[in-house]
This record gives structure tokens, C-alpha cells and sequence, in this order.
């Protein structure tokens, strides 16, 4: 119960009372005054009455007269004269009067006035005995009137005072509200800090409960430094900021061992042909400053395609061999075009164009080819290129299967129609726990194009590139939905696009279909979001995780481990569960074991479940929960 309705509810009971003993004190007090009042009237108008009619002659009939003039000229409710042997001379009586008070009231307030008395005289001789009795219903009416009256007033002060008081109250508790904002933020397990109130108790309360935000900030601030100078040795080459060899090699093998066999990549390779020659020439600082020159363009050259792929990662083989890998993609000779346009600026920027010391040569790859067989098909194309340095770039032929549809405009059509058709759904595959229990399941993209049933890789890339991806998730996410709305005992999983989460129209719509669902059904819903998109736009993400768990929903983090120092505020984002990069899962080298560790530690502190991803058959899931994990998932985790 609010603080508002609990004052509402003692101002009622404290006006109550006091209206109940303001009322029985001045009802009966006024009641005894006017008894006192009709008494008294009683008694001087039968003295006055029966004076007046002992001076009079006694004849009956003036008698009469002087006793109704007497009666008609005020309120009486009976006026009897009684000879001396008890019988009734003359009487005037009044009806009963209908009383305005309420039966009750008038039970309650009922008047004991006793008639006025007198005697009547003859000379010396007794006439009779006179009888007044003044009406009461009219005292009764006025006595009522007067408590109506002060119920009123007592109503009106009321909520007079209710309203102040609600007023008074909300400034002083609206402190109090952002306490308790910062109590279920912290219960939702994000972090925030609230501004010290002036109110004492108030103070004291938000000052320990910042104290303990700051401690678990700084620790987990701590942690991620840590974390992030582990990913930095094991990870990245030194004087170029890419991906090392061995991290490289394990983001290619994670994205070949996928079960998704429809998934299409592309790897680039750049080979700096004659970097001893290059050195002498320019020196080698000019020569490393060229270099980061090369793969700052390529970075650009990349992000200006960023809508014919998914993601790309940059990479070091050794000294003079740069790799590219680029995930999600149909457009791998638009994407190695932009590519070597950018290297070819940077050539003639620096006044390279007789040596041609660069080659770019390509391929595509898919889940299922061995990595050493790809490696292999890039060295052929290198050996080639370096032989005609003015080709500059080669690409592998593909022999990739005849596409579903010819062009763009085809596509687009397609993809159109399934939508309009609602031929978009899911599969499911599941998550367990490390004593195989079920977490939850993770929805993966079907769509049906012209009666086939096609997976994500193969749609996702023109997907994107059309800018439908939004639309495209928005279905999909309905089609969770009726399944958690016909089978109540799932959980499913949905991983939402960078499309998605950087719009707020489409924030805007995610929010509707789930609370058009309810909250039952939205409450054994998950929703998925790369660590990356976290990186890029992590102030529109938290507005949305802290709009959608507001119905119930389960918040996690995917694919992270990359780069997770660089997620902003990380522990403000209110994430239930995080799953680790499957790169980092399927190899567990000695200097990955110590990131595996990192990342396990720093969920568990923010109070998340950690989740290994992409887990395979030869994967030795009993390591993985001794390092910490508390699930897995991927092609070699099966549920029953």
C-alpha cells in the first residue's frame, strides 16, 4: 500500500473519530439546551395561560377560545386543561409530525421534556389543572440540520487536509522514490547511483545503498581492466591492435564449425610482398605508420559496407599477412572491391604505384570446409597474385550453389512476399545446464522462399543489405510468442539484429507485440544482444532492456568475451545471463583459460548466469564447469 493511500486512510480515521465524539458531544449538548429551552417554555406558557384564565369569567365556551387562540399562536404539540376530579375540560392537540431526521438520528436524539403544569383558579376555588406540551419536532429537524452541517464541514476539512497532506507528502517522499528506484534497479542488477536527499533518514538510506554501488562499480570496473588486459596479450597483435594469430584462427574455426550449413563468409588475405625491401626504403616507422595507414582505410573501406555483412574482424597472420574475416556475407567481391580500392588510395598516397608492395587475394568459406584446406586456397591465390603485381586482387572461384534469385529487385520481391505471407518462423535448439538441466531454448530463423524452407545464413545477408532484417525479426519474434502462448512450460530465446536494436521505431514495435502477448507469456520470453551492438549503442540499449523488462522479459548478452571492457556501463544494463563466445570455448588454450575465468567471475558478480556457446562434440564440458560456467549450448549439447 502507497504512503499516499495510508494518509488518506488515518486522515479518514482521525476525521472520523473526531467527527463522531464533535458530534456526540455537541448533538447532546445541543439536545440538553434545547430540552432546557422547551422546558422552560413549557412552564411560563402554562403560567401565563392558566393566570389569564383565572381571571377570566369561567364559561366554557371562552374558555375554549382562550386556550385554541392560545394553541394557534405557537408551536404546540398538545395544550389539556383537567378539572379537579381528572377529567379533560377542553384539549387541543396537534398531529404527529413527519420528522425530517432520520429515524435513527431521531432515536438517537430523543427529547424527555416534561409539560409545563399550572392551576387554574376561581376566586378561591380550584378550576383545574392546565397542561403544556410544546412540539419537539421542529428542536429534532433544527438539531439534525446542524449535525448535517458539521458532517459536511468535517468532509470538506478533509479532504482539504488529505489534499495538502498527499502534496506535503509527495515532496517529502519523492526522495524516497528514487531509493526505491535504486533498490530495484539493483535487484534487476543494474548499478546506479541516486542524488543524497535533504531528509535525514533518507540520506542515510541512499548514502549506504550508493556506497554499496560504488564498491561493486569499482570492483567490477576492477575486473574488467583486468579482463580487458588478458584479452589484449592473448588476443590482439601488439604494434597493430588487430587480432593475433591464434585468436584469429579461433574466430575462423568457431564460424566453420557452425551448424548451419548455409552460413556464407568470406576470408581476405593481404600480404605485404616485399616488407624487408619496404623497410629499407622508407624506414621502419614510416613503413609500420603505412601500415596502420593500410588497415585504418581497410577499417573504413569495411564500415562503408557494413550492410553486406554482419560483422568483420581484422587480423595479424605474422610480420607481412593481414586477414579480414568477413561473417554473414553474399557480397564477397563488393566487400574485396571497396577493400582494395581503399589500399590502392593509400599506394598512391604514399608514392608506391612502381613497387605494388601489397596483394589481396579472397575467398568465401562455409561451415564444414577444413581450415587448413581454405589456408591452403589462399596461398595459391597469394603465390598467383605476387606473380602479376599489377592484378593486385584475386578472388577464389566460390562453386557456390546456383542462388535462389538473380538480382537484388528478385530478392527483394521474395522476401516481400514471405513477409506479407507470414512464412517466417522458427526452429528451436536448447540450452542446458552443466547437470543437463533445460535453461531455455534458442529460436533460429526459417523462412519459406518459393516452397523451400531456408535457414538464416541463407537469406540473412540480402536480408540486410534490403534493410528488412527489422521486419524480418519483428515476425519472428511474434511466431516465439504464439508458441510460449500455446505451450506454457517453454522458454525460448530470440537474438534481435544490430538493425533492430539501433532503431527506435523498432524498439517501439518490439515493445507492443510483447505486451500485446501479456505478461504471462512475455515473462518466459528472452531476448538476445550481441556484445558488439552493446559496444556501439549502449544508451538506446539500456533504454530498451529497462522498457522490456518492465513486462517480465529475460535480457542476455551474446557473443561476448571480444570486448567486454569497452560495453559501457555494463552493470546498468540489467542483464539476466551472458553467453561466452564460442571462438573462446572451442579452443581452450592456456591463455584463453585465464579470459574464460575472467569473464565467468565478472558475470557471477553482477549476478548472471554464464553460458558457453558454440560448444562441439570433442568440447570437454566438465572443464567448462569447473572454469564456472553455468550452461551450454551449441551443435554438441543435445537435449532429451
Amino acid at each position: 500500500m502507497t504512503l499516499t493511500r495510508q494518509l488518506w486512510i488515518v486522515i479518514a480515521v482521525l476525521i472520523t473519530l473526531t467527527f463522531l465524539s464533535g458530534f456526540l458531544v455537541s448533538g447532546y449538548s445541543a439536545r440538553n439546551y434545547y430540552d432546557e429551552q422547551l422546558t422552560v417554555k413549557n412552564i411560563d406558557n402554562a403560567t401565563g395561560l392558566a393566570l389569564s384564565l383565572s381571571q377570566m369569567e369561567k364559561d366554557p365556551v371562552t374558555v375554549e377560545l382562550m386556550i385554541s387562540a392560545q394553541f394557534d399562536t405557537g408551536h404546540y404539540k398538545r395544550i389539556r386543561l383537567v378539572d379537579p376530579n381528572g377529567e379533560v375540560v377542553h384539549q387541543r392537540q396537534r398531529p404527529e409530525l413527519a420528522p425530517e431526521a432520520p429515524g435513527w438520528f431521531a432515536r438517537l436524539m430523543a427529547f424527555d421534556i416534561p409539560p409545563g403544569v399550572a392551576q387554574v383558579q376561581d376566586g378561591w376555588r380550584q378550576y383545574g389543572t392546565l397542561f403544556v406540551e410544546s412540539e419537539s419536532a421542529y428542536a429534532l429537524a433544527a438539531l439534525w440540520r446542524v449535525s448535517y452541517q458539521l458532517l459536511g464541514w468535517f468532509l470538506a476539512i478533509a479532504l482539504i487536509c488529505g489534499g495538502i497532506g498527499s502534496l506535503v507528502l509527495r515532496r517529502i517522499s519523492r526522495p524516497l522514490q528514487a531509493v526505491v528506484e535504486q533498490a530495484e534497479a539493483i535487484g534487476e542488477r543494474r548499478f546506479i547511483t541516486s542524488k543524497e536527499p535533504r531528509t535525514l533518514e533518507f540520506k542515510r538510506v541512499v548514502r549506504a545503498m550508493n556506497t554499496l554501488t560504488n564498491r561493486v562499480r569499482a570492483m567490477l570496473e576492477s575486473e574488467a581492466r583486468r579482463l580487458d588486459e588478458i584479452r589484449r596479450q592473448s588476443q590482439l597483435d601488439p604494434a597493430t591492435g588487430v587480432a593475433n594469430r591464434e585468436q584469429f584462427f579461433r574466430l575462423l574455426d568457431a564460424r566453420l564449425h557452425l551448424a548451419d550449413q548455409s552460413v556464407r563468409d568470406g576470408v581476405l588475405l593481404l600480404r605485404v610482398t616485399d616488407l624487408q625491401s619496404l623497410n629499407t626504403r622508407l624506414g621502419r616507422s614510416v613503413a609500420d605508420q603505412w601500415i596502420s595507414a593500410v588497415l585504418e582505410r581497410i577499417g573504413v573501406a569495411l564500415d562503408a559496407r557494413a550492410d553486406r555483412y554482419s560483422a568483420c574482424t581484422m587480423g595479424r597472420l605474422n610480420g607481412s599477412d593481414f586477414v579480414v574475416l568477413i561473417t554473414d556475407t553474399q557480397f564477397l567481391p563488393d566487400v574485396a572491391q571497396a577493400v582494395w580500392a581503399a589500399v590502392e588510395e593509400v599506394i598512391h598516397e604514399y608514392k608506391l604505384e612502381e613497387e605494388y608492395p601489397l596483394a589481396l587475394v579472397g575467398s568465401a568459406c562455409q561451415p564444414g570446409e577444413a581450415r587448413a584446406g581454405l589456408m591452403v586456397r589462399l596461398d595459391d591465390l597469394l603465390a598467383r597474385a605476387e606473380q602479376a603485381p599489377g592484378q593486385g586482387l584475386l578472388l577464389a572461384d566460390e562453386h557456390a550453389d546456383e542462388p535462389l534469385y538473380p538480382d537484388a529487385e528478385s530478392w527483394h520481391r521474395g522476401l516481400e512476399r514471405a513477409l506479407e505471407q507470414g512464412a517466417i518462423g522458427h526452429a528451436c535448439y536448447p540450452v542446458l545446464t552443466t547437470d543437463g538441466k533445460l535453461v531455455h531454448e534458442e529460436a533460429m530463423l526459417r523462412i519459406r522462399l518459393d516452397g523451400l524452407e531456408l535457414p538464416a545464413g541463407a537469406v540473412i545477408g540480402w536480408a540486410r543489405r534490403l534493410n528488412l532484417l527489422p521486419r524480418i525479426d519483428l515476425q519472428v519474434l511474434d511466431s516465439v510468442l504464439s508458441t510460449l502462448a500455446e505451450q506454457p512450460e517453454r522458454q525460448v530465446a530470440v537474438n534481435l539484429s544490430e538493425e533492430s536494436l539501433r532503431d527506435v521505431a523498432s524498439h517501439l514495435a518490439i515493445i507492443e507485440h510483447i505486451r500485446r502477448h501479456g505478461r504471462a507469456v512475455s515473462e518466459r520470453l528472452s531476448l538476445e544482444i550481441n556484445e558488439q551492438i552493446a559496444v556501439q549503442h549502449a544508451e538506446s540499449l539500456a533504454a530498451f532492456t529497462a522498457a522490456v523488462k518492465q513486462h517480465g522479459v529475460i535480457v542476455g548478452l551474446q557473443a561476448a568475451g571480444r570486448n567486454i571492457a569497452a560495453v559501457p556501463c555494463l552493470e546498468t544494463l540489467g542483464l539476466d545471463y551472458m553467453k561466452v563466445d564460442g571462438a573462446l570455448i572451442q579452443h581452450q588454450d592456456e591463455d584463453v583459460l585465464s579470459l574464460l575465468r575472467g569473464l565467468c567471475k565478472l558475470g557471477h558478480s553482477l549476478g548472471l548466469n554464464v553460458i558457453a556457446e558454440g560448444c562441439l562434440e570433442s568440447t570437454d564440458q566438465a572443464a567448462l564447469a569447473d572454469i564456472g560456467f553455468d550452461a551450454l549450448t551449441g551443435p554438441g549439447v543435445r537435449g532429451d
